[in-house]
């Protein structure tokens, strides 16, 4: 039988914004404080758990990043946790998602404690490499987000086009990821090939890390391409500010402006300090290569 109280996806992004719970909050002002600490403490249990293991065990006697992924393992045990504590005020995103993470998370955290009680199964410094290169990863496409909420506003006033027609030409995967029909009729140039590099750069980066990432021989490849994509995301970060500025003040780099309407301050020390900072994690990624391969 068809499940009747399947949530539709507008109702559960409801659950994301503000007014989610405000009904039951006005309901019980008292209960809520005490349901949001309660939602915390389930999230942060797991990590709590392993903060207590690892100060039973000693924190002097850790080799390798194998903890970066325990903390991983935890962290998605905590979002299991809190989605049990959501059902109180129905909020429940329902059994999959809750053995998903229970399941997939505390697999990760009994691989991660095997491997930290095993030390002789691995290279420290490669798996140190390995983890926090995975980390790394995350932050790239948060920068490439940047650039690409800016590049429609951006093309809108650069080809005089109204929003929704660009959006009209983005169906389809390479006109999504890529705009390649919007370039096909009005030559966009270097965002064209910047954003295609970027998105051909980045999950070669990721699937070679993933599997290759403990292969000790290859790290300085892999540390290689890992430089490419710090470098295309640094471009990115540049590109994204100057097409913000030029959208919303008519230049391109903009020393100090408070935006009229966001009221958010904007500066060219920003946008430098913002690209500066991807640019230091390949540094950091140099160094962690160096270290595993000496």
């Amino acid at each position: 039988m068809k499940d009747k109280k399947r949530k539709s996806k507008a109702e559960i992004l409801s659950y994301f914004t503000p007014e989610s719970d405000r009904a039951f909050k006005k309901k019980h002002p008292i209960g809520y404080v005490f349901l949001v600490i309660l939602g915390l403490i389930a999230f942060v249990l797991p990590l709590i758990g392993f903060l207590v293991y690892t100060l039973i065990r000693g924190d002097d006697s850790f080799v390798g990043g194998w903890p970066i992924l325990t903390i991983i393992g935890c962290l998605v045990m905590g979002v299991g946790l809190f989605n049990i504590v959501a059902a109180i005020i129905k909020q429940y995103l329902g059994h999959i998602l809750t053995l998903i993470c229970l399941g997939g998370g505390g697999l990760i955290v009994l691989l991660s404690v095997f491997m930290i009680e095993n030390p002789q199964l691995y290279d420290a410094d490669v798996s140190m490499y390995y983890f926090i290169s995975l980390l790394f990863m995350l932050v790239p496409p948060i920068y490439y987000f940047s650039f690409r909420f800016n590049v429609i506003d951006y093309l809108g006033s650069k080809l005089n086009r109204r929003e929704r027609a660009l959006r009209r030409k983005m169906k389809g995967l390479k006109n999504f990821w890529w705009y390649q029909s919007i370039h096909e009729e009005h030559d966009i140039g270097f965002i064209y090939h910047l954003n295609r590099m970027f998105t051909l750069v980045y999950p070669i980066s990721l699937v070679v890390l993933l599997l290759l990432g403990f292969i000790k021989s290859l790290l300085p490849a892999i540390c290689i391409l890992q430089m490419i994509l710090y470098l295309l995301t640094a471009v990115t970060s540049f590109a994204a500010n100057v097409m913000y500025n030029i959208e919303s003040y008519g230049q391109p780099i903009v020393l100090f402006r408070r935006h009229p309407l966001s009221k958010r301050i904007d500066s060219f020390i920003i946008d430098l300090f913002a690209a500066t900072f991807i640019l230091g994690m390949g540094y950091a990624n140099i160094k962690l290569c160096i270290d595993a391969l000496t």
